[in-house]
């Protein structure tokens, strides 16, 4: 997978959110995705970490 507008490619199976390892897309067409320090996360846990909340790997 690849985000051009950042430079930043992935494995498909590493496309995963940084957080809690959920899969970010399957490859066949876009996906919403969030990036923090060149680390993937899903909407969830990036709105969680901007909120304030951690949570544990």
């Amino acid at each position: 997978m690849i985000i051009e507008s950042l430079n930043l490619f992935y494995h498909l199976s590493c496309f995963r959110c940084y957080v809690c390892k959920m899969t970010l897309g399957n490859g066949t067409r876009g996906t919403d995705v969030r990036v923090r320090d060149s680390k993937l996360h899903c909407q969830s846990c990036y709105s969680s970490e901007e909120s304030g909340l951690k949570f544990s790997k």
